[in-house]
């Protein structure tokens, strides 16, 4: 049997660097079973992607700081199994795991990518999508908490040596010809999947047509008044190249949205009275328009005497979205629900405080849903569960360009 060259660099590379992604995966996850969840399912998800193996390290370290895990069930995991004890169960993490706990996730991404992974801080600022200066400020903050009572961890290789001795893992090159599986099973589960939607796609097909057959003669029948409701079109109506193209696309576009937002947040159409947007990335990134990716905006708001404003922005990926927290100022944690459902959500739970969700329905596509007070007015009484059934609303898509 033949043996794919990019088989054998993927286990090659892997063999090399599985150790220090264990390391990384458990310093940022806290728990070695999370640990190394996250990472078979990053890894598998990288083969599946063909991410050349001089690649692999920095795009799975990527992966693993950026809190960005597909909530998808993997083919391997096995069902979930429950155990009764008559005892509470005592978790003994390192000192230094418990503390690297306590950091806000950048900080700690920044100290472990500099201080374990020995990552240079150019490379880190890439894989945390920040300028080098920032970096440097986050790890000088990490450092500084982390030293607090700990003098010396203010020696690099002090701290590195204690961040080595409290991972758990051992050698991890056994575990790379199991990563070459993984990958080649979620390969076949997903062409296991298109092949079965398109069957259905095609039995779909044959019953519309056989139901529209007998009536499909008559042109006049045609345009009845309920034929005009038709679904989203998969090709833009005009050439996006053109600024009056592009202006009919995001009219029509942001119509649509603000009548979706709409029906989740203020369904009887008391509160609001329009929508508003911006020419700046926030709103709508240029590179969206040419294939380069990005992200498209508005804002809900109330003209007469309404504090209540909603921001709902859908990206192309993580990259382009608002990063959760930075319009509030508040702090975002991630929450897997028992439906399989993960969110990124403040920890406000207020209007006042400032709501914001994030939900990534494809593993790509990040939507945004903010609702704070911006102004003195009347107030539109909001929960977090609102915005979390809007962003899960299938017509919140970006439109065809």
């Amino acid at each position: 049997m033949t043996v794919d060259p990019r088989d054998t660099a993927f286990v090659a590379t892997l063999e090399r660097v599985r150790p220090t992604l264990e390391g990384t995966a458990y310093l940022m996850l806290d728990d070695a079973a999370s640990a190394d969840s996250a990472l078979d399912a990053i890894l598998a998800r990288l083969y599946g992607r063909e991410v050349p193996a001089d690649a692999l390290e920095l795009e799975a370290l990527r992966a693993l700081v950026s809190d960005d895990e597909d909530a998808a069930p993997l083919p391997w995991s096995a069902a979930p199994r429950f155990e009764l004890v008559d005892q509470s169960v005592v978790v003994d993490r390192p000192l230094i795991v418990s503390d690297l706990s306590r950091l806000p996730r950048d900080q700690r991404a920044a100290i472990v990518l500099e201080r374990f992974t020995e990552l240079p801080s150019v490379q880190i600022a890439d894989l945390l999508g920040r300028p080098v200066d920032e970096v440097l400020v986050l790890t000088r903050q990490a450092r500084a908490f982390l030293a607090a009572g700990h003098q010396e961890r203010q020696l690099d290789e002090s701290l590195a040596a204690e961040l080595r001795a409290a991972v758990p893992f051992g050698s991890g090159g056994h575990r790379a010809t199991d990563d070459l599986a993984h990958g080649q099973r979620l390969i076949r589960r997903r062409r296991t999947r298109r092949g079965a939607a398109a069957v259905a796609a095609a039995v779909a097909l044959i019953v519309i047509v056989s139901q529209l057959w007998p009536q499909a003669a008559p042109v006049e029948e045609a345009s009845s008044p309920a034929s005009s409701t038709s679904s989203p079109q998969s090709q833009p109506s005009c050439d996006t190249t053109t600024e009056p193209c592009r202006a009919t696309i995001m009219k029509d576009w942001r119509n649509e949205m603000a009548t979706v937002t709409s029906s989740h947040i203020d369904p009887e159409r008391k509160y609001f009275s329009g929508y508003s947007f911006s020419y700046d990335d926030r709103y709508e990134t240029p590179g969206i328009w040419i294939g380069q990716g990005g992200a498209l905006a508005l804002d809900m708001f109330r003209m007469d005497r309404g504090a209540t404003e909603v921001y709902v922005q859908i990206a192309t990926s993580r990259k382009f979205a608002v990063r959760c927290g930075a319009t509030t100022g508040t702090t975002c944690v991630s929450m897997r629900f028992m439906d399989g459902n993960r969110f990124i959500m403040s920890e406000s739970t207020t209007v006042k405080g400032g709501l914001e969700v994030q939900y990534s329905p494809d593993g790509n596509q990040v939507i945004t849903a903010i609702a704070r007070n911006t102004t003195q007015g009347d107030e539109l009484h909001l929960e977090r569960y609102d915005l979390q059934d809007l962003v899960q609303d299938p017509r919140l898509r970006l439109p065809a360009v």
